[in-house]
């Protein structure tokens, strides 16, 4: 394949991480005529990462870590819209969720003779907290949790200044964590499809009643041939199978209270335009589950005697 054709399906993606099977995918639903040489569907997917891994390894970037691979182009530079007057237009930036309090559209416009910087910041960070759910193109696999465990032993912990914007990473993490959820109710809803049960509700519980219950999702579950109650947290990230993740003291309680009516959704992996969710299940009690440490402690003054 040409790489002319390649280039422009990273383009189309903000040039974010893709896997081969996800630039596949985007040819394949383009209804792309492959050659007669490589047969099969088989064959197709192995043009791909073929040319991604070896032919165009020189102008792509690769992400070794992940599994599978990802890739990205090399110097890749999104074009910023010009406007009358010496302004630089950043146009139509939006988040497309399906819940309540999402963002409007915004053109943002900031005039380049001084405040070429502050172009820059806001491009950043209007490209960090962009992230869409493609739910009509939307994939799901499930992988087997990881059987090494991801704990790293902290020998010394440093005190390392940093500045932090704890508002903006927490509306990025609430961004996150509810296209995650949006997407595992999607998940519910067409397995209980699957097996002719549309009759069995899926209720986004953190959405309806709030975020305190201990639990984002009350779904079902198949235990031979019935089927029963289940509670489902969702935790999400752009990160890779082994990233850990934050629970409160509520979720672990309440995972022991209901034992393996509990599951935990790990999504990771996420992209910006969320075509594919990556995830696997964790069932009951968390503690059993997960060497936890503590990251943050309530204070409350002593007695002064």
């Amino acid at each position: 394949m040409k790489f002319k054709y390649l280039k422009p399906v990273f383009e189309n993606n903000e040039n974010e991480w893709m896997t081969s099977i996800e630039v596949f995918n985007y040819f394949d639903k383009d209804g792309y005529k492959w050659s007669k040489n490589a047969k099969g569907l088989q064959g197709h997917k192995d043009i791909i990462a073929r040319d991604l891994s070896q032919r165009y390894k020189s102008k792509l970037e690769v992400d070794k870590s992940s599994r599978p691979q990802k890739y990205r182009l090399k110097n890749f530079n999104s074009d910023i819209k010009n406007n009358k007057d010496n302004y630089e237009v950043i146009d139509e930036i939006s988040i497309d969720l399906d819940i309540d309090n999402k963002p409007e559209i915004q053109d943002i416009m900031i005039k380049t003779e001084s405040n070429e910087k502050n172009l820059e910041e806001a491009k950043k960070e209007i490209t960090e907290d962009e992230f869409q759910l493609d739910v009509k193109n939307l994939l799901f696999e499930e992988y087997n949790r990881p059987l090494k465990g991801n704990r790293k032993d902290i020998k010394k912990r440093r005190n390392t200044p940093r500045n932090t914007d704890y508002e903006k990473m927490a509306k990025r993490n609430k961004i996150k964590g509810d296209l995650g959820e949006k997407a595992v109710i999607i998940m519910e809803e067409n397995k209980l499809k699957s097996c002719g049960r549309e009759d069995l509700n899926v209720q986004w519980v953190s959405k309806d009643k709030g975020d305190g219950l201990g639990y984002d999702i009350e779904s079902w579950k198949k235990l031979g041939k019935e089927f029963v109650k289940c509670f489902i947290e969702v935790k999400t990230t752009t990160g890779d199978i082994n990233t850990p993740f934050d629970i409160s003291d509520k979720e672990i309680f309440v995972s022991k209270e209901l034992g393996d009516k509990y599951l935990i959704y790990r999504l990771f992996g996420i992209e910006k335009v969320i075509r594919k969710i990556n995830y696997y299940i964790i069932e009951g009690d968390v503690e059993s589950q997960f060497d936890l440490e503590p990251t943050s402690f309530k204070a409350y003054l002593k007695k002064l005697t």
